[in-house]
């Protein structure tokens, strides 16, 4: 079972008026330039392909709840 506040379903980007607009789920909002949508989309590439790595050497602990 997922940890709450932990999402499972991807955000939909889009383009308008030369602003990106990120919608995910629950409400999560954000818009960007499109120089911070593209540091930002390259950021999650690298840190999704670092957490596929993580869960291939079976590190599965949860963040810890403050």
């Amino acid at each position: 079972m997922p940890t709450p506040g932990i999402h499972e379903e991807a955000g939909i980007a889009s383009a308008h008026a030369g602003l990106i607009m990120l919608d995910g789920p629950n409400g999560i909002a954000i818009t960007l330039t499109a120089s911070a949508a593209e540091g930002t989309g390259l950021s999650l590439l690298r840190a999704a392909e670092l957490a596929r790595e993580q869960l291939e050497k079976g590190q599965t602990q949860d963040f810890a709840e403050d």
